[in-house]
């Protein structure tokens, strides 16, 4: 404790990279697309490579026992009823779509009701509001989706279709 997993994906058809079965993309909690850095940041990166490793002088910003606690904490955050019932409507709408084959599981409405949690405490609050959904619902939900393959051929990227779901699903 605490289990956490962070990965970092290779281009398709990298050499000796296998895309994941969408049941393991489920299990990780985020996606975040990072892209490549700006010109000015990679000569910076260059230039701190060039003595010693960066690496070498991180220090950790935590502990286990303070991460567990946090975790922990994030249970007492309220989310309402009407809170839950409009993250369950965000993820079933994806559900509905034409484009979307596959659309996210009851895992992803726990993880995106959880980083709305986070969200929330972030902002100081110990209650989530509709925009905590919102925040991250790209992260959360974009690779829990799998669209069809007229969707693929016509250049429809996951992205859009959450744009979609949270322009036109209610706000309670």
């Amino acid at each position: 404790q605490p289990f956490a997993v962070i990965a970092t994906q290779n281009p398709t058809g990298s050499a000796g990279t296998q895309l994941l079965p969408d049941s393991q993309l489920d299990r990780f909690m985020v996606r975040l697309p990072i892209g490549y850095p700006s010109r000015e940041d990679q000569i910076h990166i260059v230039q701190a490579q060039r003595l010693q490793n960066p690496l070498d002088d991180l220090s950790p910003v935590t502990d286990a026992t303070s991460l567990i606690e946090v975790q922990q904490y994030l249970g007492t955050v309220h989310a309402s009823d009407s809170v839950l019932g409009y993250a369950v409507d965000l993820c079933q709408a994806t559900r509905e779509l034409p484009l979307v084959e596959l659309g996210v599981s009851p895992r992803g409405v726990g993880a995106l009701v959880r980083m709305s949690r986070a969200h929330a405490l972030l902002e100081q609050r110990d209650y989530v509001v509709p925009e905590d959904l919102k925040a991250f619902a790209h992260e959360v939900l974009r690779h829990r989706i799998m669209l069809t393959f007229e969707a693929l051929a016509d250049g429809v990227v996951s992205d859009q279709i959450v744009d979609k779901i949270v322009e036109t699903v209610p706000v309670p």
